[in-house]
């Protein structure tokens, strides 16, 4: 009877930590990003973002909106929130992790996709996917990209790229402008 029940017990086990897979990061052999050397002045690009923009989406449904970027922790991260105050508001951390540049976007979708920046130039920085905390399945959609494109001080580019089965999906071209 003992041994029934301890079979029972892991059982239970096995079938409970197979169900709560999803919460875990999740990865894929695809995701091996070649990180880019970063140092303070890239932080210092995204520093300088600090304060409130209007962005303008490429897709006619949405509406422009309001992009706020702060500076915090002693200024070792910078937080982007957009869709302020809205259900699906999303904010991305960017910050350094030794010599690497990091970001994490807390998405809609409900996952978080943490991004390395696999190029640094003097006007863009490129991220693609580490890995991806809380995705419901591997086929599950999540932001596996994001391309920061800095025209001037006052303005910027953004894109973001979905991935979802596995594959590249729709790409959002954001254009910003410092609110004055």
């Amino acid at each position: 009877m003992k041994t029934m029940l301890k079979m029972t017990g892991l059982c239970c086990c096995l079938v409970w930590g197979a169900g709560c897979a999803h919460k875990t990061v999740q990865k894929n052999a695809g995701w091996s990003p070649t990180p880019a050397k970063a140092d303070a002045s890239v932080m210092d690009r995204f520093r300088a973002l600090e304060g409130t923009w209007v962005s303008t989406y490429d897709m006619p449904e949405w509406p422009p909106q309001e992009v706020h970027y702060e500076t915090i922790a002693a200024d070792s991260a910078v937080v982007e929130t957009i869709f302020d105050g809205q259900p699906h508001e999303m904010m991305t951390v960017f910050h350094l992790d030794g010599e690497e540049l990091h970001c994490t976007h807390y998405c809609a979708a409900q996952n978080q996709p943490r991004l390395i920046a696999e190029t640094i130039t003097s006007d863009r920085v490129v991220f693609a996917t580490a890995d991806v905390s809380n995705l419901a399945s591997p086929d599950a959609m999540y932001m596996g990209a994001a391309e920061f494109t800095f025209i001037d001080e006052d303005h910027i580019e953004v894109s973001w790229t979905s991935f979802e089965h596995g594959k590249q999906g729709e790409t959002i071209h954001v254009t910003s402008e410092r609110k004055k």
